[in-house]
């Protein structure tokens, strides 16, 4: 038996009609309308903005209807208020229902891809660009449905794109196959029960296929590379200068993150061993050139706890800078660019701590 489909890549007419019967018969279509504009005021973060792009729509609509009209119609000559007087009447009705239709398409795309676009700056961003493709002439829309889809697909494949960057590669080939397997059943399915697929579907599917390619030569080169040399050992280590803080000394460093092979998570299991963190510490603090690895434990809540470790050796290491400028994008690349499994979410909540590990304090070397 066929499994039942969502509408995250495929469209049934019956479905639809269905939910949109279900709608008018229980009078929610207002409801709908609000709950798709209290989710663009969402994307676009200030409520006042969905108001001034309103205006501005509204304006370039008006504008364009044929002065003939304009010149007939006593609402726009300021001469009456009512509906009946109103002789553009059927450019405004035809108009207002497709701008509510694309609203409810966007917000549907938006919603189905939460997944990907997590960053709130680029939805605010997507959806200006959404409103800057309302376009009308003579009195018709002429909105720029082709532009608007290639930025949205545009847009999410280098989302996707930037997830398998921060894995593993033989997480982000495991997870690209996932992918493109539930991407290959669900057409199947779809074309079986007469469902239409949407337009990013394909294009999505062939996307992941060129990753998967060259994700698979990326492990076979990297199946042939010796791995990282790591002769050396702590009492060398120690008499190497910190090039990064060079007010700290490098057994301060190995000193501060050493709890990473202290400690356990939630799953019993050490977030670094030995080997992994003298190579962290030489090639990030003694040669400048991180060596991105992967932290001995599979991310869920424990990000934030291997975040704070981070996030406090900033506040540490804050009184050995001589310079206090950009300081997060410092400390946050000596994780992000030494470690797999980080993102622009993290970037955002670099700040936000836990108090799981415990770090020690540190005192100026030099």
């Amino acid at each position: 038996m066929l499994k039942k489909l969502d509408n995250s890549f495929s469209l049934s007419m019956p479905e639809l009609k269905n939910q949109t019967d279900d709608i008018l018969k229980k009078n929610d279509i207002g409801k709908e309308i609000e709950k798709n504009i209290n989710l663009i005021k969402k994307y676009l973060i200030e409520d006042t903005l969905y108001d001034e792009w309103t205006k501005s729509i509204y304006q370039k609509f008006h504008s364009s209807i044929p002065k003939e009209v304009k010149d007939k119609c006593k609402v726009c000559k300021g001469d009456s208020e009512l509906t009946e007087d109103k002789a553009c009447q059927n450019y405004f009705s035809a108009v207002n229902d497709e701008f509510l239709i694309l609203i409810t398409l966007y917000v549907g795309f938006i919603e189905n891809n939460k997944h990907l676009f997590k960053s709130k700056e680029l939805v605010k961003s997507l959806t200006n660009n959404f409103f800057e493709n309302f376009e009308y002439n003579e009195g018709k829309s002429n909105f720029n449905t082709e532009t608007l889809d290639n930025t949205l697909l545009t847009n999410a494949l280098l989302l996707l794109r930037e997830s398998f960057v921060e894995m593993e590669t033989h997480t982000a080939i495991t997870k690209i196959n996932q992918i493109i397997e539930e991407l290959e059943t669900h057409i199947i399915i779809a074309t079986s029960t007469n469902r239409i697929v949407f337009d990013f579907v394909k294009p999505q599917l062939k996307f992941l296929k060129k990753q998967l390619k060259y994700y698979n030569k990326k492990r076979e080169i990297e199946l042939l590379s010796p791995p990282p040399s790591n002769s050396i050992d702590q009492d060398v280590l120690f008499k190497l200068n910190n090039n990064l803080i060079p007010r700290l000394s490098i057994e301060q460093v190995y000193n501060y993150f050493k709890i990473l092979t202290q400690v356990i998570n939630s799953k019993q299991k050490f977030y670094l061993n030995e080997e992994k963190l003298i190579i962290f510490i030489k090639a990030t603090f003694v040669d400048c050139k991180p060596i991105k690895q992967n932290f001995d434990v599979e991310f869920s809540r424990d990000k934030i706890d291997i975040r704070s470790v981070f996030q406090n050796f900033l506040t540490e290491c804050s009184k050995f800078e001589k310079n206090n400028k950009n300081l997060k994008e410092k400390y946050f690349n000596i994780m992000n660019n030494s470690f797999y499994g980080f993102n622009l979410i993290d970037h955002e909540k670099f700040h936000k701590t836990s108090n799981k590990i415990i770090t020690i304090k540190l005192h100026k070397s030099k």
